[in-house]
């Protein structure tokens, strides 16, 4: 057997860096900003405040402006979370469900029913979790806003879609391991 890079070795490295950082910032995000400190958002239909320096002709100033509370209440802090630190709590869990898929395909053979039962877990994961945390930052930012200027609204940017993707690619993968499930049973009636 020719001896190479140890691939699935390296990614579960990465899986289980990724996890940590994720779990430090989603962590960090919480202590911070439930611990009552600065909350800042953007707001689409304010008026802005201030004129714009050395603007051209033919140029406007655009009717976002960036707004901050140094003292936030409650539910400020905690749309706050919602908007800045919840997906890379998801992040964080999918990472580590995907990390332990392949510590398991390292130690064993991959193309069990358990590999494709835990990728199937992972992909349901990903598409739930990870559209219930867009959903709910784009309701907490537009309620973000909607504290700080009324009839504000936040621009919303939440990635619904990169989910979709995610899950959608995992479920693919989990059809093909499946796929190769099923061959090798096939091939031992074979032999």
């Amino acid at each position: 057997m020719i001896r190479g890079r140890d691939w699935l070795g390296q990614l579960q490295l990465t899986l289980a860096a990724f996890a940590l950082v994720f779990a430090v910032f989603g962590v960090g995000s919480l202590v911070y900003l439930l611990g009552g400190n600065a909350v800042c958002t953007e707001v689409l239909g304010a008026e802005p405040v201030v004129a714009v320096p050395g603007l051209r002709a033919g140029a406007t100033a655009g009717a976002t402006v960036s707004v901050c509370t140094e003292s936030p209440s409650g539910a400020q802090s905690v749309y706050a979370f919602l908007v800045e630190g919840l997906w890379p709590l998801v992040i964080m869990v999918a990472a580590a469900l995907l990390w332990r898929i392949v510590r398991d395909a390292r130690r064993s053979d991959p193309f069990t029913a358990v590999t494709v039962r835990r990728l199937r877990r992972l992909t349901v994961f990903v598409l739930l979790a990870g559209g219930a945390a867009a959903v709910a930052q784009m309701v907490a930012a537009d309620a973000l806003a909607a504290s700080f200027v009324e009839g504000g609204f936040h621009p919303s940017n939440a990635p619904v879609w990169a989910w979709l993707v995610v899950g959608l690619g995992l479920a693919a993968i989990a059809e093909i391991v499946n796929r190769g499930v099923a061959l090798r049973a096939e091939l031992d009636t074979v032999i």
